[in-house]
């Protein structure tokens, strides 16, 4: 392998950076444009850096819009450590196009939850800095900001505050208090109020105690620090799991319905210590998933009686969307993998198949805790925090062409010096680039859809150009020139203006665009970096057939004939017709080769055996195609001045086919003269072309 080829193969195919320290919610917002799908694999993007060491929460919900999806992530970026934790900003980024556009919410908090409506409008609740206190807030991109007020009345003596947005757009919020219930407040339109009411077993009576809520203090039981999960399903009822302080009963889902809330599941093994997540199914029903000393469990609520069944043996903290549904009602969970406790580990995302049967797939980053959302593809987001960020990681990222390096979400030659400095450059071209990240290098440039984005990739792009893989962009020959010339620029490239480091059989110095003619290796059906015998033969070969392969159309013209054909022996590679051995002269030694082979039929592509007309013959047609450029060398005058004429030839021919020792170069020298010195009268009208 060619050294240049190697340095490219260096570069990995992601960049898996993420978050300890931050209070995540994903959400999918409306994007639109054409795109090209990006194949199967994960793409991991950064969003955001830690800025404390307070372990962190995540969550995630989906937000589709009226033209398609998009990601959404809302965190917090808390201060100071998991013993002495301090607030510090929210944020919600969005990717919008190509890049995070990353929005800050005013105050300071320890923690937000965020779920948009079903109209896409995002909105969040975030446990702010003041003792207790809670804010809800509306992200309004369009009105050029968010909008924070506090919450009028619920109280959080703890981080845990969750949001859910029903089915008609109106959010609740759940809260902890001390006695290990949990106080949901809805907002009621007609009255433009929140009501709350307190959840929990025993039962308390509904709304506030008298004299407001209990005051708030810190809990000092640690399973209070996990989150509630709060989901609304398809008839628009609510339900809520959860883990009380002091439980013997583990865990408890609750559902609100038309008597108000009752309890409707209890599992007794759950652990304290890892949360729970449940979400809801396209069926009415809802699902909920919890961590028991024997492994991740999960089970549904709908009209008929369910028993737990096992997903994985991790014993892990899950977050209030680890669990989520996917488009055709399939459950899934994301989890750590890892040893327990607030340590990181691989990030694993299981999946329930049709029969019912669990299955797991590893995802690409060592995380504390993730949340999962679906698209309206089935294309599954995480938002994942792990030792340095928040991380969103995805297996199609919509966002982003493949092959728009200038990001004008156009596919064409114009693309080429980003393509290039991509490759060449990494470190450049994302400076150049600053709202890219060497994450979105994988879904802008793995063309071979082999999960890495390497040199071959850049040959793979060209080899597509005016194909139906590309259809309607600029021709190949185009393409590969315009990628010469980037490299040609040493901020770019390498400087020398042959990107492929190809190398020439003629010796011919190159030019850019000259790699359009390596078509195949000497022993492959792949470009081999050098352009000779075998690419000649090869597009000698698809000349005449049907469906030829479409790189051979080296000239642009969209089609592959003849005057392709004169494009790699003339442009590519610098030569004339006649010059079998590729040595940019024509004289006896071609001679001798189409003699040994006069009046055989090798077949077609046999251009190095004689068949100058490219019929699978050699015979008079072929001597007769040699014979005006006989003597021909590179800036020689034009070669009918100094060609032979057929009959001439075919004595020489006739000569040299004879058995006796090769001539030295000097003989062969003096024979040539002696054949131009006997040139017979006329000369071939024909012309010289195929």
């Amino acid at each position: 392998m060619r050294e240049r080829e190697k340095h490219y193969r260096s570069h990995r195919s992601t960049g898996a950076m993420s978050v300890a320290g931050v209070i995540v919610a994903v959400a999918l917002f409306a994007v639109g444009g054409p795109r090209i799908a990006h194949a199967e694999g994960w793409v991991v993007r950064p969003v955001a850096l830690s800025a404390g060491a307070q372990p962190p929460n995540v969550d995630v919900s989906i937000i589709p819009g009226a033209l398609g999806d998009s990601v959404s992530v809302a965190y917090t970026l808390p201060l100071g450590t998991a013993m002495a934790p301090a607030p510090g900003d929210t944020f919600i980024s969005t990717l919008a196009g190509r890049f995070f556009d990353h929005r800050q919410a005013p105050g300071a908090a320890y923690s937000v939850s965020a779920q948009a409506d079903a109209f896409g409008q995002p909105h969040f609740a975030t446990r702010d800095a003041l003792p207790g206190s809670v804010g809800i807030g509306t992200d309004l991109p369009a009105a050029g900001g968010m909008l924070l007020e506090a919450h009028p009345a619920l109280l959080s003596n703890t981080d845990a505050i969750t949001l859910a947005i029903d089915r008609a757009g109106i959010p609740t919020i759940v809260g902890y208090q001390d006695n290990g219930h949990r106080v949901v407040s809805r907002f009621d339109a007609p009255t433009a109020a929140w009501v709350n009411r307190i959840i929990g077993y025993p039962p308390l009576p509904p709304g506030p105690p008298a004299g407001g809520l209990p005051a708030p203090s810190l809990p000092t039981d640690p399973s209070t620090l996990n989150h509630q999960s709060l989901v609304y399903d398809t008839d628009n009822r609510a339900a809520l799991a959860f883990v009380p302080v002091g439980s013997v009963d583990g865990l408890e889902l609750w559902r609100d319905g038309p008597f108000g809330w009752a309890l409707a599941a209890v599992e007794p093994d759950a652990d304290p210590g890892a949360g729970t997540s449940v979400a809801a199914n396209s069926d009415g029903g809802v699902g909920f998933a919890y961590a028991t000393p024997m492994g991740l469990m999960f089970r549904e609520l709908g009209d008929l009686p369910s028993q737990s069944e096992s997903v994985a043996g991790a014993i892990t903290r899950l977050t209030p969307r680890s669990l989520a549904y996917d488009p055709d009602g399939r459950p899934a969970l994301v989890y750590n993998d890892g040893p327990g406790g607030e340590a990181p580990g691989p990030l694993m995302l299981a999946r329930r198949n049709d029969a019912g049967v669990w299955n797991t797939e590893p995802v690409p980053v060592e995380a504390f805790y993730a949340s999962l959302t679906f698209d309206s593809a089935g294309e599954p987001h995480i938002a994942a925090v792990t030792p340095t960020g928040v991380t969103l990681i995805a297996k199609t990222l919509q966002s982003l062409l493949r092959g728009d390096f200038n990001l004008d979400d156009a596919v064409d030659s114009g693309d080429a010096p980003g393509f290039v400095q991509a490759l060449a450059k990494e470190s450049d071209y994302l400076t150049a680039n600053p709202g890219l990240s060497p994450a979105d290098l994988l879904p802008l440039g793995d063309v071979t859809a082999d999960n890495a984005f390497l040199f071959d990739d850049a040959r793979a792009f060209l080899d597509n150009l005016n194909t139906a893989a590309l259809p309607g962009l600029p021709h190949r020959k185009a393409g590969f020139t315009a990628f010469d010339q980037a490299d040609g620029d040493s901020n770019l490239g390498s400087g020398t203006g042959n990107f492929f480091a190809t190398t020439l059989a003629t010796s011919k110095p190159y030019e850019p665009g000259d790699a359009r003619g390596d078509l195949v290796g000497a022993t492959a059906a792949v470009a081999d970096g050098a352009i000779g015998i075998a690419d000649v033969n090869y597009l000698a070969s698809e000349l005449g057939l049907p469906a030829p392969d479409p790189r051979t159309n080296l000239n642009g013209d969209g089609t592959t004939d003849t005057g392709d054909f004169d494009e790699l022996i003339r442009d590519v590679l610098g030569t004339e017709f006649g010059d079998l051995n590729l040595d940019r002269v024509i004289d006896l030694l071609d001679l001798v080769i189409l003699a040994g082979n006069y009046e055989t039929a090798p077949g077609v592509g046999s251009w190095h055996l004689g068949d100058i007309t490219l019929d699978g013959l050699v015979n008079a047609d072929d001597l007769e195609l040699m014979a005006p450029n006989f003597g021909w060398t590179p800036g020689a005058p034009d070669p009918q001045s100094i060609g032979l004429a057929p009959d001439t030839l075919a004595a020489l021919a006739g000569l040299a086919a004879a058995p006796q020792p090769t001539p030295e170069p000097g003989s062969l020298a003096v024979l040539t003269c002696a054949a131009m010195a006997m040139r017979l009268r006329g000369r071939a009208s024909r012309s010289h072309r195929p």
